[in-house]
């Protein structure tokens, strides 16, 4: 994410205060921090050790790189729909970004311009490659819309996940089985247990982890 910099400055400086606890929290801290949903575990462990003002820090950072975030993607936006009005096709890029959040938000913007808008992200492997046990693909959202005329823009916001990982999330807190198919466990192991999903699987297989890719 934009302040990911300085968040991992903050967590060295964490880790030289604390523990055996408080270094298992650095170890977990870059792939839970970057899961929002996961936000309440990593916080439990923080405040557990008694690190309460360096969770505060890092949330106020991570709030100012996601403000950072939805600027950049706006002005890249806003770049690609008045490059296309001058020569019929924009391209804008943003690099070193937190969450995109819902992309579909932006191309929305290109179809009211009577264009078609294309966004697409990447992230870091949190998904199995179809056949295969571990993480190396992404859940990389795609979204693209159109203008619809009288009744309005047509607009496609997905990820190329199965599942959504809130919904995963969701499963958990309610300690409700997940449906075959939808992730593995640590050891890539298929599992209808949403305390042991830990690897979500790509939509429609091959097809869905080639999007991906």
């Amino acid at each position: 994410f934009g302040a990911k910099q300085e968040t991992v400055k903050a967590l060295e400086e964490a880790k030289k205060k604390g523990g055996s606890s408080m270094a298992q929290a650095i170890q977990i801290e870059m792939e839970l921090l970057s899961q929002r949903q996961f936000e309440d575990q990593l916080k439990m462990i923080f405040f557990q050790t008694g690190h309460a003002d360096i969770w505060e820090n890092i949330q106020k950072r991570v709030q100012e790189g996601e403000q950072a975030q939805r600027e950049a993607q706006r002005r890249a936006r806003d770049a690609a729909i008045k490059k296309a009005k001058i020569a019929g096709f924009g391209l804008a890029t943003v690099r070193s970004t937190t969450h995109a959040g819902a992309i579909g938000y932006y191309t929305l913007m290109a179809a009211h311009h009577d264009m078609v808008g294309i966004a697409m992200t990447s992230s870091w492997a949190n998904m199995a490659y179809h056949g295969a046990r571990a993480a190396g693909a992404s859940t990389n959202p795609l979204s693209i819309a159109v203008p619809g005329g009288r009744n309005g823009p047509i607009v496609l916001d997905m990820a190329t996940g199965i599942v959504a990982l809130g919904k995963l999330v969701q499963a958990r807190k309610n300690k409700t089985p997940i449906p075959p198919g939808w992730a593995l466990d640590k050891q890539g192991l298929p599992t209808t247990d949403p305390a042991a999903a830990h690897i979500p699987l790509p939509m429609s297989g091959a097809k869905g982890s080639g999007l991906s890719l």
